[in-house]
């Protein structure tokens, strides 16, 4: 009876004998796969930080530039533009009070070219604006090509942008260089900050046995478009 049960068994005791062999005699094979896990692991990590760091990027420039244009629209009114508006106040009172035909259309001249004076005075705060802002645009654009931030060309846009403010000599011209600085260095900061979170997590993965390459990604920052570079698998 032992005889036969053993002699019936044997062969699943051999298939058993089979599947355990294999599944110990391939450590190498285990091995690979769990630090390819790891590998993908470490890259999709990277990637959140990534995500996460440029929604907080846009977010922090879309304060920033909310604030900027309150700013700016606060100082318009504050100026001589403000100025002009009471004197236009005061001459339209008169206007209206004036009983004399001959000194009603002389106060309406006066009114007309108050208002064309500040008409031109709106469109030089437009224009300062709009110079400050180009200059600044091109300062961004250099930052990130191949010569870098350090290169005497950034540096000498830089000095031309910082030079056209003082210039200007106005609150306007100064707020705005405050705007495009902060903006600036925001940008700057996430293009540096998620650069160096992908390149050590590629050469993490590329330890582990699988390679891994930015793909670069276009991301607008209030009035600004930076490519930033999340991280894409090769294998």
């Amino acid at each position: 009876m032992l005889k036969k049960l053993l002699t019936s068994t044997a062969p699943l005791m051999l298939v058993l004998f089979l599947i355990s062999g294999s599944v110990f005699a391939s450590p190498v094979s285990s091995s690979t796969t769990e630090d390819q896990q790891k590998a993908l692991q470490i890259i999709e990590q990277a990637n959140t930080q990534i995500e996460t760091k440029i929604e907080n990027a846009v977010a922090a420039a879309d304060i920033l530039q909310q604030n900027y244009l309150q700013d700016i629209k606060a100082i318009e009114e504050s100026q001589a533009a403000n100025q002009l508006n009471d004197k236009l106040d005061d001459l339209n009172v008169k206007l209206d009070k004036e009983k004399n035909a001959s000194q009603k259309a002389q106060i309406a001249a006066e009114a007309a070219e108050v208002q064309n004076k500040l008409d031109q005075e709106n469109a030089s705060i437009a224009a300062d604006i709009k110079e400050i802002k180009a200059a600044s645009d091109e300062v961004v654009a250099q930052m990130f090509n191949a010569q870098g931030s350090g290169s005497s060309q950034v540096q000498a846009s830089v000095n031309e942008l910082n030079q056209t403010a003082s210039a200007l000599d106005s609150l306007i011209a100064a707020r705005t260089k405050q705007y495009t600085t902060e903006l600036d260095k925001l940008i700057t900061d996430l293009y540096n900050e998620t650069l160096q979170i992908a390149d050590d997590a590629i050469a993490q993965a590329a330890e582990l046995g699988v390679i891994a390459d930015h793909f670069w990604k276009l991301v607008k920052i209030a009035d600004r478009e930076v490519w930033i570079d999340p991280i894409n698998v090769v294998w």
